[in-house]
């Protein structure tokens, strides 16, 4: 087993048992993460920081129901203008920024 107090982020203070990594050596498909100097929470956060970017996770529970036409339509119609406001908010607030950096 592996030491839990070595483990840092989500996956602290749980066991992880040492695996002989030669029985994964089949595997080929999927998001893989090096797992360096056997510190295995590293890796884990790092493939859930990728899957929360790829919205891997929110798809998967958007699949799990059906979601009619409309439905959807008027989700993704809703996240592209959050998503654009949000942009252009981020603009502002480094025009701002930048302005006071001048001094004016």
């Amino acid at each position: 087993m592996a030491n839990s107090t070595s483990l840092k982020g989500p996956y602290a203070g749980r066991l992880i048992p040492s695996i002989d990594p030669s029985i994964f050596s089949y595997i080929r498909i999927g998001r893989s993460f090096e797992v360096r100097h056997g510190n295995v929470a590293d890796a884990l956060n790092k493939l859930q920081y990728t899957l929360r970017r790829n919205r891997v996770i929110q798809e998967l529970r958007l699949a799990a129901r059906h979601e009619k036409k409309g439905y959807k339509r008027r989700r993704l119609s809703s996240e592209r203008w959050r998503k654009r406001f949000a942009h252009e908010v981020r603009k502002k607030v480094q025009l701002v920024n930048k302005i006071r950096a001048r001094g004016e």
